[in-house]
C-alpha cells in the first residue's frame, strides 16, 4: 500500500538478489505469476536475466490490459485474465483505488486506515476464478525446465490458491508469497497460516523481504520465498 510502503528502491533490489541467487541455483523452465496486476514481476525477472517462460493471471480488467502488452511484445510470456482460487467459479473483485490492493475479500478497518483509502473498492468486476491444479496440463505446455517458481500476489486469499494447487505442490521448486502480517483483509490469510501449509511439504523459508509497515513502524505485509532445500543443494537429494 503506497502510503505505508518500505523504500521501493530497498525492497526491489533485496527480493532481486534474492531471486537472482534462486535462479543461478535452479534451473528454472516455468514461472507461474499469481497476481501479476501490470506485469512488474514478470518485467523485474526479465532484467535479472531469467528468458524462460513466463505464464501470468490478472484478474482485473485494466491491470490485465497493461499486462497483455507487455507479454505479446516479450514472446515467451502468456497472459491469462482469470484470478487463481480453491475451485473453479467466478467471484466478484473490488478494484481498489490503488488497483494493486484490488482483492476479491473486503478490507478491513485497520486497512482502511493504514492505506489511507486506497485499499477501498472503487468497483467492483465479476471474475472467472481456476485452480491451478486444473489449468496445470496447459502451464506444462509452457515448461522447459526442471524447475517451477510460483509467485502468489492475492491480496488475502493465498490459502485458496494453494488449496488449488495441491496436487502440483510437489513439483514445484519455489513460491514466493506476498502475505500479510497484519489483518488488511476481512477473513485474509497471514504469514503464519502459509507456513503451516508449506513447511510440512518440506518447503524452507528462504526470505524474508518487508514490503510496507504501519505509522507505528509494524510490519503490515511481507515477501516471503519457500523453496525445496533438496532442489538448491545437489547433496541432499
Amino acid at each position: 500500500m503506497p502510503s505505508a510502503r518500505v523504500s521501493a528502491g530497498l525492497h526491489r533490489a533485496v527480493l532481486a538478489e534474492h531471486l537472482k541467487a534462486l535462479l543461478e541455483r535452479l534451473e528454472v523452465g516455468l514461472v507461474v505469476d499469481i497476481g501479476a496486476h501490470e506485469g512488474q514481476y514478470g518485467t523485474m525477472l526479465r532484467g535479472l536475466g531469467y528468458a524462460g517462460p513466463i505464464v501470468s493471471f490478472e484478474p482485473v480488467g485494466t491491470a490485465f490490459e497493461v499486462l497483455a502488452g507487455h507479454a505479446h511484445r516479450d514472446g515467451r510470456w502468456v497472459a491469462n485474465q482469470l484470478a487463481i482460487g480453491a475451485a473453479d467459479g467466478t467471484a466478484r473483485i473490488g478494484v481498489a483505488a490503488s488497483s494493486d490492493l484490488s482483492s476479491l475479500l473486503d478490507p478491513t478497518p485497520y486497512g482502511e486506515r493504514v492505506s489511507r483509502g486506497l485499499i477501498h473498492a472503487e468497483r467492483h468486476e465479476a471474475v472467472e476464478v481456476r485452480t491451478l491444479d486444473g489449468v496445470r496440463h496447459e502451464l506444462e505446455e509452457h515448461r522447459d525446465g526442471a524447475d517451477v517458481l510460483v509467485k502468489i500476489d492475492v491480496q488475502g486469499t493465498e490459502l485458496d490458491v494453494l488449496a488449488g494447487m495441491s496436487e502440483w505442490l510437489a513439483d514445484i521448486a519455489v513460491v514466493q508469497v506476498e502475505v500479510g502480517v497484519q489483518q488488511i483483509y476481512q477473513g485474509g490469510q497471514r504469514f503464519e497460516d502459509v507456513f503451516a501449509v508449506l513447511e510440512p511439504l518440506g518447503f524452507a523459508l528462504t526470505g524474508v523481504v518487508p514490503v510496507t509497515r504501519d505509522p507505528a513502524l509494524c510490519i503490515v505485509e511481507l515477501d516471503c520465498t519457500f523453496a525445496q532445500p533438496s532442489r538448491l543443494d545437489p547433496e541432499r537429494r
